[in-house]
């Protein structure tokens, strides 16, 4: 017998058997074949899986931060982590490079200087709110995200500005600060 004939003999008697799971079991001389042949549609997409959606919802969670810190500034005075780096980077600008910017833009060069700082800001926190959304993050974790953003300003931003740990260099306020940027930071989690 030729290879070809004991394939179409083992083919022919073999008998299609429906099982679990979608597939189907084909009994054949040599053994079991399992065949999974499914055609299923594909499971509906969640609201919080399209890339939009992630934008979106990363977009509005650094506008509640931009808006969190802003209310703050203007009401009270608390600086904002925008003022706090761009004084810091101002200790690190070369003074020809100071000095050209003062020249070229006037006293205006401040303003331009913050709002790049407040830009920068919101389009990290946007892009930190996407991420978190496109990967689809536990509600735990995202809720934990607010408090874990906010320990990252009182031990890094904070310190590494003269603002001492948790804000509580000698200032107007000793623990306003920190109580400001955890409101910020809840807000944005919150919002996400």
């Amino acid at each position: 017998m030729t290879e070809a004939e004991f394939r179409a003999r083992t083919v022919a008697r073999a008998r299609p058997r429906r099982i679990g799971g979608g597939g189907f079991n084909l009994r054949c001389t040599a053994g079991q074949v399992r065949v999974i042949a499914t055609h299923r549609p594909p499971a509906p997409t969640s609201i919080g899986n399209s890339a939009r959606t992630a934008l979106v919802g990363g977009i509005l969670a650094s506008l509640a931060l931009g808006l969190g810190m802003l209310l703050l500034r203007s009401t009270v005075g608390v600086r904002s982590i925008a003022e706090r780096l761009l004084e810091w980077m101002l200790l690190l600008t070369p003074p020809g490079a100071f000095e050209a910017t003062l020249q070229r833009f006037g006293f205006d060069a401040k303003h331009y200087a913050l709002d790049a700082a407040v830009l920068a800001l919101l389009v990290v926190s946007a892009w930190l709110g996407y991420e978190v959304l496109r990967r689809r993050w536990p509600i735990a974790a995202i809720g934990l995200l607010g408090p874990g953003v906010w320990l990252v300003i009182m031990l890094g931003v904070m310190p590494l500005t003269s603002a001492g740990l948790f804000a509580t260099a000698p200032s107007r306020s000793r623990n306003f600060p920190s109580a400001c940027g955890r409101m910020t930071s809840r807000s944005y989690s919150t919002i996400e």
